[in-house]
């Protein structure tokens, strides 16, 4: 491990709201394997489950909400998918796999692995990662503090 830290998030939620922790691996393979055993069995401290979630690019983000209709389609079905590089969604079907890299050819690809698209679900309220966001309270701003009047250019004494 490169190096560790807690993700930074705003002063107005519960302070003992958990916060992420964001983890630089060195090695590529061991961070796979960490995310492989965690997904097998997931790792606990102090009987709380721990999440593991990669960085990913919010542009590659996008890219894969702009597929949910598609992988909602896919769960509801019980075919299984996985999430290729550059982005790439691989689904395995009747010992062939289907590579789709673009989002606007979603409808025949799912045509073509014998699906009707389900109705998109609105969207959840957006907070961090499905937890419920405290209320923002409103706590009083300091006030900033004065400064201490210039200096004379000479380098006489100031007078009050």
């Amino acid at each position: 491990m490169d190096r560790a830290h807690r993700a930074l998030r705003p002063l107005a939620l519960n302070p003992d709201t958990p916060r992420d922790v964001i983890v630089r691996m060195h090695r590529f393979p061991i961070k796979e394997q960490l995310v492989r055993q965690a997904r097998q069995n997931p790792p606990t401290f102090q009987q709380q489950t721990i999440a593991l979630y990669q960085d990913l690019a919010p542009s590659t983000l996008k890219k894969r909400r702009d597929l949910r209709q598609l992988t909602n389609t896919l769960n509801h079905h019980g075919i299984r998918y996985m999430w290729g590089h550059p982005f790439k969604l691989l689904v395995r079907r009747e010992n062939q796999t289907h590579i789709l890299s673009n989002a606007a050819e979603m409808i025949p690809f799912a045509e073509s692995l014998g699906l009707t698209l389900l109705p998109l679900q609105p969207n959840r309220p957006p907070g961090p990662r499905g937890r419920r966001q405290e209320p923002i309270s409103h706590s009083p701003r300091r006030t900033p503090r004065k400064r201490a009047p210039p200096r004379p250019q000479d380098g006489s004494p100031q007078r009050h």
